[in-house]
Order: C-alpha cells, then structure tokens, then sequence
C-alpha cells in the first residue's frame, strides 16, 4: 500500500516526521517497509496483513494515526446529492447472484465535461502509481485510494436495455476489457452485464464496450459489494489483478459502498460539471451485519499485557479506532464497526489495545509461573523419549522423520493385503493413501535414498505411529545397512546381531528387563530371521533381516536389518532397580565348554540351561565359537563357551570346579544329547 504524506495529512493533521511517522505505524502492525520520491513527495511502501483490508486506504491509515496521536480524522467531505426534480435517467438493476453480490448501488450523472484532470487530482494519483485517464475515470481511482471502496463508472448510453444485470457469465461469453485483451468467460465468473452482453468482470475490470471516453456525456457510477471468493477465482481463472480485485479479495467494508459513490459523485459534480440525474438506486443490501458487543474485563486485560492499563485510556483507544464502548466499573462493553469484522473475542480488543499503547511501554520483567511438580519417580514419557534418543544417538543412530501415509504399492512390496490397512477417503496422491501399519516402508525410503546418492552407510532410527485396524500405536523404528565401524582397525558391516545389540543396550540403558528373544516368522512375504521380543503374551518388539527381493523394489543391493518397539509395551516393563554388590577379593575360575549339537536348537536355550545348572557358582557364560562344516555331522554345529565361576568367600579348588562343570556337562547330555569335543 504506497501511502502519500502529504495526502495521508490532508486527513489528518500529524506534524510527526516522515522517520518518526514510520516508526509509529511499524510499531502498531502497520509495517512500512520503505519510503520513495514521487513528483517532489514523499510515499511510504507499507506491508498491510492480510486480515487488515481497512488499511488499505488513506482513510483507514488516517483512523490508525487517530488512535496513536490522538489527532482528530478529517473525514473526506461528502454532500447530499439532491436528485432534480425534473424526470430523472431510468436505469434498472438486478441481482441474479445474491450470494455473488450480496448489494449493489449505481448513480447516474448527467451533462458530463469528460476530459483531462485538474492538476491535484493528476498529482495525487501520480503519487500511488496511477496514471490520468480522464477526470471521471480518475476520480473513481482517487477515491479506491482515498476510502478503499472500488468504483466503476459505465458509460450510460452504451448500456444496452437500460438494465445492469449482475449474473454468473454463460458458457462462451466473451468480453473485451478494458486493458485490450479479450477474455473468455466461464459459469464461475460473475460479471455485470446489461440486456445483451457482459460489460464487466466484477470486482476486477471493465469492459471496453461500455467505457468512459471524452465524447461521454452521462455515466452509471457502480458501487457494490461482491463476494471475495468469487472475485479470488475470476482474476486467478483470467490471469489479471487490479486495485479493485486486490481490495475485494480481502474484504470490503459494506459501509464505504454508499460513502463511496456519495464521494465520487461529489468530486465528479466538480470536476466534471456533471448534474445528479438519479438517485442512489439499490438492489440488495449495502448494511453491514449489526456486531454483537464483547465484553472487556480490565482484569483480564492486565494480566494478558503484564502491565495495568486504565480502563478509561483502553476506551479512548478503542473508540479512536472506530469501535463503539460502554463502559462500566471493571470492564468495557465493545462493539466493533464494519470495517473490523476480524474483532470476534474479548483477546482480539486485547490486541488492539496493546498495540496502540505501545509494546515498548510495557516493562521487560520475568513472568509469574506456576509449576505442577512431578511425584518423585513418577514416569515422564517426554523424558523417557529424550532418554532413548540419547541412547540411540550415542550409538551411532540419526534420527529421522517421514511420513505416516503409504502407498498400495509399498504396501504390496512388504506383503500387506489393503483389506486390513486403514485407507484415506481423499488421499492427496497415490503414495499417500494408507496410514502405516509399520515404520518399515518410510525407513525403507529413507535409506534407499541415502543409498543412491552415494551415502552407502545408514542407521536410522524413527519415533513414530502405525495403525493396525482401529489401534494406534506408539512405535519406535530402526533400520541399518553398509558399514556401522570403520577405524584403524578394520570396518565392521552392520548385521542382525549389530542390531540386535542396539536393542538390547536400549534396554539396560532404559532400565527395563529384557525378557527372551523368540524365534518365530513374522511377515514371512518381507523379513528373514526374526526375533520376537514377549510381553504378556503379546509380541511387542522385532529384530529381523529384510528379504533380498523386497529390497529389489527400493533398489538397495546390501543387506538390510530392521527393528520396531511398540513403545507402550516398552514403557510398561518393570524397571529394574540397579544394585552394587562388593568387589570379589578373590579370582575367578573360567573353564571351556565345547559340543556338537543339533543346529535347530537355539543358542539361548542353551545358554539358559547353563546358567541354571550351573547356579550359584556360575556368573558369566560366553560363546566363543559357533563352527559348521566338513568335520560336523549334517544338521548339526559345534558350540564353544567359556564359563566363569566365583566364590566370595575363597577361591575354588580342582575338585569344586570340576564338580561344577561335570553337573553343567550332564545336563547338557540329558537335554540335548550333545557330544562332547576335546
């Protein structure tokens, strides 16, 4: 919005200078962003937002100042227009579209002096950007500028029928505009029309065939009220934006559309030497819904500024901003005008008063807070997430974010029928028709996507949701691939047990008692060697390889392994409380273990049996070689541990050590039948 100073004072009488005018309007939401020379004057550029239409007017600019100067508005002079009495210009108006153009207004002139501007009315148009037309065309520009309501003057005589008809263009219909270029019309549009054809587009322009030349001696002046979708969808549909479709889009207000033509034809009477052959002629309503009043308590608006203002300076604000206010012992009663229809709440008043106060009055202090404690070792799901990102991260893990929408297709990849997955009823693509039933596929993009352009390492970790059926879930997702070590000692390639670790270390770090991984297929159609991770009889947690052939789909060749936690389940397994026992003063004693045994039978079974057998003397148990080949039996391996025994009071003699071992090999013999190896 370019804002002449010279004419900006014409309205209000401010003697602040143009920096100090600048900063007054910054302060208050009115931004100027810079200031320009024009024709000898100084113009201010200013950034109006999009729910401030009014300001988009000398006037509404001029009502600001009135509030933060407390000058007084000079409103812009406007006479009564008495009709002749002699028989006056016929012109007819209807309204097909009420929802279109809810009021609509013409006058018409007579005895026009069509021709070329006086000089002020050039100059202040030459301020804003505009040049000369005429002077009829001209004073309907200056008063867009003046009092923000668009006006269009048609030539009375090239209206054919007598008639303005305002209607929704019909399939086909061409109008020629004002700016010589010929738009095709559709059933969206609406125009102004007379008894044959479109003569405006309304709201954004107007038509040549009606247009206000030297040789015009009387003219239809238009001033309405359209709706600004419509108006939005014309100028984008048409590619054309003016002033008017600028100010229509956002509002205008319904009370300048009567103060507008009374203003236009006022200065046309002058400029023009034109006679009023009309009254106002109205169809619809050009009244403003009647505001319902808001209640102002000086207690709430205290608190929300941080700092008390009386009530009797909120009620000059407010009433220098054009509100109506009654007032009473602790609070205001508020009735916002017409050209504020973005007031709706006590904090909307709020708003205004604190911004024409001045934020800078109000004193830079810490604020009064009020903190619920939490109850010593209650459980805080925000500290305990920020704890797990801690963990993950220090193990070598991004973070990432995706989407919680799939497509079909990926869905098919992973082995998922669409019949059990919940579908989006209007989907904004293809690829995003489904709420996830996995954190799968978004890591699966994610990683094919860091692997194709060259980052071949990846271990990301995701918090998410997925949806199984009518349940939404909490889960946590990870997914590895290439290389997780590389240093002076070699590179270490991710793998299952790599990420299985990270599983397990989450949990010692969480402090939650990991209970026994199971082996069982899950999504056999997309994974390989999964483990099941328990939890009152329900699978709440998986480790597993994804299938080769899957991963041809997202185009990754390296193996990958992926993991997911249902971390409510997570978050409701016991913590387990830490405990020290003294350091052992005496040594331990370590034996070697080595057996075939049948492949099938898992190394954690074993191990279990073990450590109970072996109970209480025994307190470490490792495998340290797992071996199949030429020398082993078919469907068997060769298992290898090292076993720790330790006493607190003593050290261990051959006899108790050999003891111990012999009751492990035992039970190993009676519930595996394993062989032994020297």
């Amino acid at each position: 919005m370019k804002v002449p100073v010279s004419w900006l004072k014409e309205l209000i009488p401010v003697s602040y200078s143009v920096k100090r005018l600048c900063e007054v309007l910054t302060m208050s939401g009115t931004a100027v962003e810079g200031t320009e020379g024009v024709e000898g004057e100084t113009v201010l550029s200013c950034e109006v937002t999009t729910n401030r239409p009014d300001c988009l007017s000398l006037l509404g600019i001029a009502q600001e100042l009135q509030a933060l100067t407390g000058k007084k508005l000079k409103s812009p002079k406007q006479a009564s227009l008495k009709v002749p009495s002699k028989k006056g210009l016929p012109l007819k108006i209807k309204i097909v579209d009420k929802k279109g153009c809810p009021g609509y207004t013409a006058r018409v002139l007579d005895v026009c002096e069509a021709g070329p501007s006086p000089k002020w009315l050039v100059d202040h148009l030459k301020w804003v950007g505009q040049n000369s037309v005429n002077n009829i065309v001209d004073v309907t520009n200056y008063c867009l500028f003046e009092i923000g309501q668009p006006l269009h003057a048609f030539d009375y005589d090239k209206i054919r029928g007598g008639q303005i008809i305002v209607r929704r263009a019909q399939k086909g219909e061409t109008m020629l505009g004002l700016d010589n270029v010929r738009y095709e019309l559709n059933e969206g549009i609406l125009v102004i029309a007379d008894a044959e054809r479109p003569i405006a587009i309304a709201g954004v322009i107007g038509g040549k065939d009606t247009e206000v030349t030297e040789k015009t001696k009387r003219i239809a002046l238009e001033s309405a009220r359209f709706s600004p979708v419509l108006v939005r969808r014309a100028s984008r549909a048409l590619k054309v934006q003016t002033d008017s479709s600028y100010r229509f889009e956002r509002t205008v207000d319904p009370q300048k559309v009567t103060q507008g033509s009374n203003r236009a034809s006022l200065l046309i009477q002058e400029v023009a030497h034109a006679e009023v052959a009309s009254g106002l002629l109205i169809a619809g309503s050009v009244k403003a819904p009647k505001a319902s009043w808001i209640s102002l308590r000086k207690e709430r608006l205290d608190r929300l500024m941080g700092h008390e203002v009386p009530l009797t300076k909120t009620a000059q604000i407010l009433k220098a901003l054009g509100f109506k206010v009654k007032k009473s012992q602790k609070k205001l009663s508020v009735q916002s005008p017409s050209h504020r229809p973005d007031i709706k709440e006590e904090v909307d008043l709020i708003e205004e008063v604190i911004r024409i106060y001045g934020f800078e009055k109000i004193p830079a202090q810490i604020p009064i807070t009020r903190h619920a404690t939490q109850e010593n070792g209650a459980f805080n799901l925000y500290e305990a997430l920020r704890r797990m990102r801690e963990s993950l991260v220090s193990q070598g893990f991004w973070e990432a974010v995706t989407f919680s929408l799939v497509s079909g297709e990926s869905l098919s990849r992973m082995g998922f029928k669409e019949e059990g997955v919940l579908k989006i009823k209007n989907p904004l693509s293809k690829e995003q028709e489904f709420l996830q039933p996995t954190g799968l596929a978004g890591l699966l993009d994610a990683a094919s996507r860091n692997v194709n352009r060259k980052e071949k390492d990846v271990q990301f970790f995701e918090i998410s949701n997925r949806f199984n059926g009518n349940k939404e879930e909490t889960i946590l997702s990870l997914i590895v691939t290439g290389t997780f070590y590389a240093g002076w000692d070699g590179a270490r390639e991710s793998s299952f047990y790599h990420l299985k670790g990270v599983i397990e270390n989450l949990f010692s770090y969480m402090k939650r008692q990991i209970p026994e991984w199971n082996q069982e297929s899950h999504w056999p159609e997309t994974l390989n060697e999964t483990l099941l991770l328990y939890h009152e009889d329900k699978p709440f947690a998986m480790c597993s390889e994804v299938r080769p052939d899957v991963l041809d789909h997202w185009n990754v060749v390296n193996p990958v392994y992926y993991a997911e936690v249902v971390l409510d389940d997570f978050f409701s397994l016991e913590v387990v409380q830490r405990s020290y026992e003294e350091i052992p003063k005496f040594p331990p004693a370590r034996r070697d273990i080595a057996f075939i045994i049948d492949k099938d039978i898992p190394l954690l079974e074993v191990e279990k049996l073990i450590r109970q057998t072996g109970h209480p003397e025994l307190v470490n148990v490792a495998l340290f070689d797992e071996f199949q080949g030429k020398s082993i039996p078919k469907n068997k391996r060769s298992l290898a541990f090292t076993i720790q025994y330790q006493k607190l009071d003593g050290t261990f003699t051959d006899e108790e050590i050999n003891q111990i071992h012999q009751r492990i090999t035992r039970g190993l013999e009676s519930q595996y039948r394993i062989t032994l190896r020297q």
